[in-house]
């Protein structure tokens, strides 16, 4: 009977000493009190802030299920939106010592950094405007083409467009860099600031199937405007190819002012329905044709390049793409002297 009393008294101690550390530790966490979060919705890597009072009592915040780094001074705490976080509204959570924690919520909003879709044309000489599309771009934009500054001609949120300056080099592709508020975007696409030696090389004159400066000198009921949703951007031309020789559907520029024994480089967009697509480039001057290699297609917008030297005063650029009855789309054709 003694033991088991005895037994009964140290449980109750021990019972009794575990009730106190947990008062104590209690007694440890002081009340944490939001009373405002600014902004309501911010970005994502940006800061925000909480003012409240005990918030240096704060171990962890969490944005969501996402931790978030902060700093507290005074009544003012002040977090980064993680770049995890998910779009919406979020709880944000203090975590304090004790699994104690005090919410409250934030909107979390896509950061606006932007993005370059496409760029026509592919070359470009000083002074001439050259739009861009994608998304953000209107936010304070600055425009550099080969580290020099463009001139903003208009922006809103899906176009931009710039006049290119004069470069130091204007045989070789340079990359175009917009700067906005929130960021910086270099293009990839291959881009020239030198004159562009054909004519409506991005195929926006024209009414209809028939694009100005171009001749369809085979296969032309196979060569007709591409839809919206197929084009890179305004106006494309979509090719079916005759499935015969490679000149049995033939799309051919004006004759493009050339120099004899100097090369140049054709720089076209393209892209087809299948990957069996094939085409080739050729040249048509008084000095005799020059034929490029076969040209496999994508199913995803690229660009493909052609070097040849001029052997005329006078040179047409011809795309031979009757190989294969494989449908394709072309756009932003250039010619630069190199």
């Amino acid at each position: 009977m003694k033991n088991n009393m005895k037994k009964l008294c140290g449980l109750l101690t021990l019972v009794t000493s575990l009730f106190l550390v947990g008062c104590d530790s209690n007694d440890d966490t002081g009340s944490v009190s939001v009373m405002s979060v600014s902004p309501a919705e911010q970005y994502v890597q940006d800061i925000a802030t909480i003012e409240g009072t005990g918030l240096d009592q704060v171990q962890y915040v969490f944005v969501g299920q996402i931790e978030a780094t902060f700093t507290v001074d005074g009544n003012t705490l002040s977090f980064e939106v993680p770049t995890a976080a998910k779009l919406g509204e979020n709880v944000v959570t203090l975590a304090m010592k004790n699994n104690y924690r005090v919410t409250t919520e934030i909107g979390v909003l896509k950061k606006p950094i932007p993005a370059i879709y496409t760029v026509s044309t592919s070359a470009a000489g000083p002074g001439n405007n050259v739009t861009i599309t994608g998304e953000f771009l209107e936010y304070s934009p600055q425009v550099t083409v080969g580290g020099v500054n463009a001139t903003v001609v208009s922006s809103s949120t899906s176009e931009l467009v710039f006049t290119v300056p004069t470069v130091p080099n204007k045989t070789l592709p340079v990359d175009i860099e917009i700067t906005t508020t929130f960021g910086t975007i270099t293009s990839t696409t291959i881009f020239y600031a030198s004159e562009n030696l054909i004519q409506n090389g991005n195929f926006e004159l024209g009414t209809g199937d028939n694009f100005d400066s171009w001749g369809k000198w085979n296969g032309g009921a196979g060569i007709t405007l591409a839809s919206a949703s197929d084009s890179y951007a305004g106006r494309t031309a979509k090719i079916v190819g005759a499935n015969n020789n490679p000149w049995s559907t033939q799309f051919v520029s004006n004759a493009a002012a050339t120099t004899p024994g100097v090369k140049y480089l054709v720089v076209m967009s393209y892209r087809a329905e299948s990957t069996n697509a094939l085409m080739r480039f050729s040249t048509n001057a008084s000095g005799g044709a020059s034929y490029g290699p076969d040209f496999n297609f994508g199913l995803q917008w690229q660009q493909i390049t052609w070097e040849f030297t001029a052997n005329s005063d006078a040179t047409r650029v011809a795309l031979d793409m009757g190989k294969t009855g494989e449908t394709m789309f072309i756009d932003n054709i250039a010619l630069v002297a190199q």
